[in-house]
């Protein structure tokens, strides 16, 4: 249904989430941190485990993850 309410709530809507609009430059920051915490992600998973010692994958994990 179209009435004046509804426009001026849709307005209304638009105008608060105007707030969270990023720039340019906060994506690009957003990114790159997702980047890092992927990566340390997937080195974590990778010494981590419930039925078999993952001990001797830390330090190649490691090495892996700062020459990243």
């Amino acid at each position: 249904m179209d009435n004046q309410w509804s426009h001026t709530l849709l307005l209304g809507c638009q105008d608060v989430h105007e707030h969270y609009k990023l720039a340019e430059e906060k994506w690009i920051l957003l990114d790159l941190i997702h980047e890092v915490l992927e990566a340390a992600a997937k080195v974590q998973e990778t010494f981590s485990a419930e039925c078999y010692p993952t001990i001797w994958r830390i330090l190649p994990a490691c090495e892996e993850l700062l020459a990243d």
